[in-house]
């Protein structure tokens, strides 16, 4: 059994107009470290 787990995650900007994130699901067992990397978008 996990100990956390999402499912489905996501994410938008601008008013929906842009997704960082879709679709994304993931489980975790006590004492992992789970981390999301992307593009920070700055300019």
């Amino acid at each position: 059994m996990s100990y956390i787990e999402l499912k489905n995650v996501v994410k938008t900007y601008n008013n929906g107009a842009v997704r960082a994130a879709d679709g994304i699901s993931f489980d975790g067992e006590k004492g992992e470290i789970i981390v999301v990397v992307g593009p920070s978008g700055a300019r």
